[in-house]
């Protein structure tokens, strides 16, 4: 097994038919889109924080889910919803400030030339998404993106995705950087796959055993092309 792949026993999937068409399905923020400075300063206003926290201190907060550093941060529980829609609205502005995650550019690019039907659920914009993979190069590499899921959650979004393009559950992926990502695929019924580079502590990612843990990009083509075999 290649270094830096774990396979989770818990949900083990075999007998993948294929007969249909693979998909991977991606989360945006912290799994494609290395947004943690633009989150981490748009939150830090929206609570009026003036803390001038030490490097141990960002690296403790980047191992944080958006929600956990929000509250962190000390932007009021009951303000969250409407933070979360402003700071979509928010980022179209600062979209030229937000970069990919090093190599992820080139596995969706392996990907789709690989004929995996590749689709995205975030709980960003479909601008904003849709802003970014068009000046990487990469927009047309995917079939459609699903967004706002803090409405209608990720879950119910891979569910439409499973409908409208006739997916097999066994042969789908959902890959993301957060606890909420791996029980939305639970949910779903598609494979988890967790990336250890967004918002999440890695560890607390492998103890709820998702299908697969990448440690680098070009992980999650090693995973899904072993998980075919």
């Amino acid at each position: 097994m290649p270094h830096g792949i774990v396979l989770g026993m818990r949900r083990s999937i075999v007998g993948i038919d294929n007969s249909r068409r693979q998909a991977v399905i991606f989360d945006f923020d912290g799994t494609i889109a290395d947004s943690f400075e633009y989150v981490y300063t748009f939150l830090k206003q929206e609570a009026r924080n003036t803390t001038q926290f030490t490097e141990v201190e960002l690296d403790h907060m980047r191992k944080m889910s958006m929600h956990q550093l929000a509250v962190h941060l000390g932007v009021p529980f009951w303000r969250l919803p409407v933070t979360y829609f402003r700071g979509r609205r928010v980022m179209r502005a600062h979209m030229e400030q937000v970069r990919p995650f090093d190599g992820m550019i080139d596995t969706i690019r392996q990907l789709h030339q690989d004929g995996y039907m590749l689709l995205i659920a975030s709980s960003n914009s479909g601008r904003n998404i849709r802003h970014l993979l068009r000046q990487q190069g990469v927009l047309s590499c995917f079939r459609a993106i699903q967004s706002s899921a803090g409405i209608t959650g990720k879950s119910a979004m891979i569910r439409q995705f499973i409908i409208r393009y006739r997916l097999q559950r066994r042969a789908t992926w959902y890959v993301g950087d957060e606890i909420g990502d791996i029980l939305s695929a639970d949910r779903a019924g598609v494979n988890a796959l967790s990336v250890t580079w967004g918002f999440a502590d890695p560890e607390q990612l492998r103890a709820l055993g998702p299908t697969g843990v990448a440690e680098s990009p070009e992980d999650i083509i090693r995973i899904v092309k072993t998980w075919k075999k």
